[in-house]
C-alpha cells in the first residue's frame, strides 16, 4: 500500500478503525472520540494532548482516550508515516469487565472507569517495552491483508492495553491528590524519573540528579516514588543493576570483574557482596542454580 500524502482509513468496524498517514506538513486539531493508539512509523510526529506535549519517533506510540483534546504537528522534508488505531470505548469496558469476572488478583471495580473515564493516564511508550508494542510489531505487516482484521483484533488490542496498564492503575491510586489532573501530573513526574533511571542506571546516579530530571524536590520525589513503586529510588536502581548483571553473567561471555565494571562497581569484591545481599547467593552460586 502506497500513500503519497494524506490519511487513508483501511479498516472500519463497530469495534474500531485503523488509519495510515503519510505527511510532510501537517498542523491540525485532533479529535479523540475513541481510545486511540498513535504509532510513529517513520519520522517525527508532535502531539499536544490537553497541556502535555509528546514527540513521537519511530517505534514510539501515544495512548489517549476520548476525554482529551489534542492536535498534531508535522514539519519534515521527508514524508512522516504513522498509524492510528481507534478502539471503541465499549470494547475497553468489555475487556475490563472480563478481567473483573475472572477474579484476577489485580481486578478492581474501578478498572473500567479508569480506561474509559477522564482519569486515564495519556502517555508515550515504545514498542520494545510493552506487550502491546510486541503485538503491534508482529501484526503491522498483515494489517492490510484481506480477512486479517476482524473483531478479535480490536479485542486483543484492548486486552494488551489493559494488561500493560494494570500496574499503572494501582500506582495512580497511590498518588495522594484530590484532583485527577494533579495526580496525573505527579505520576508523570515520577514516571519521568523512573525512565531516567532505566536509561542511566549503569552510571553513578544520585537522588538529586533523578529528582531534577523529574522536576521535583529530592524528598518529594523520594516519598512519591516509594509510595508508587513500593521501593526507594536507590533500591530500584540496585534492582536494575543486578538484573542487568545477572543477564550478562548467565550469557557466559563476561567475567564477574567485567560485569561488575559494566554496572557501575569499581571493585569486584564490593559487587560480589552486594550481589549476594540482593539474591541471597554469590554470582557463581546463582549461575549454577539457574543452569541447573
Amino acid at each position: 500500500m502506497v500513500l503519497e500524502q494524506g490519511c487513508l482509513s483501511f479498516n472500519k468496524s463497530s469495534k474500531g478503525e485503523i488509519r495510515y498517514s503519510n505527511y510532510t506538513h501537517l498542523g491540525t486539531s485532533l479529535p479523540f472520540d475513541k481510545f486511540s493508539i498513535k504509532l510513529a512509523m517513520r519520522g517525527l510526529e508532535r502531539y499536544k494532548v490537553n497541556d502535555q506535549l509528546y514527540e513521537l519517533t519511530e517505534g514510539s506510540y501515544l495512548l489517549a482516550n476520548q476525554h482529551v483534546e489534542g492536535s498534531v504537528f508535522i514539519e519534515s522534508k521527508q514524508a512522516v508515516a504513522g498509524l492510528c488505531i481507534d478502539i471503541d470505548p465499549l470494547v475497553m469496558a468489555e475487556v475490563c469487565a472480563s478481567i473483573l469476572d475472572s477474579g484476577a488478583a489485580m481486578a478492581d471495580p474501578g478498572l473500567d472507569v479508569f480506561f474509559t473515564g477522564p482519569d486515564f493516564f495519556d502517555n508515550k511508550y515504545h514498542v520494545e517495552t510493552s506487550a502491546l508494542g510486541t503485538f503491534l510489531k508482529q501484526t503491522i505487516p498483515y494489517l492490510s491483508h484481506e480477512g486479517f482484521l476482524n473483531e478479535e483484533f480490536y479485542l486483543t488490542l484492548a486486552e494488551y492495553v489493559v494488561s500493560d496498564h494494570l500496574h499503572l492503575y494501582k500506582q495512580f491510586q497511590r498518588v495522594a491528590a484530590v484532583k485527577s489532573s494533579t495526580r496525573k501530573h505527579l505520576l508523570r513526574c515520577v514516571e519521568r524519573g523512573r525512565q531516567f533511571m532505566d536509561a542511566y542506571f549503569e552510571q553513578p546516579l544520585g537522588i538529586e540528579q533523578v529528582a531534577k530530571e523529574a522536576a521535583m524536590s529530592q524528598y518529594h520525589f523520594f516519598r512519591l516514588f516509594r509510595n508508587v513503586y513500593g521501593q526507594s529510588p536507590y533500591q530500584y536502581i540496585n534492582q536494575k543493576k543486578f538484573e542487568r548483571a545477572f543477564s550478562l553473567l548467565i550469557s557466559g561471555h563476561y567475567s564477574v570483574s567485567e560485569v561488575a565494571t559494566s554496572v557501575g562497581f569499581s571493585d569486584i569484591y564490593v559487587f560480589s557482596k552486594a550481589f549476594k545481599k540482593h539474591f541471597g547467593m554469590s554470582p557463581s552460586q546463582k549461575i549454577k542454580m539457574e543452569k541447573g
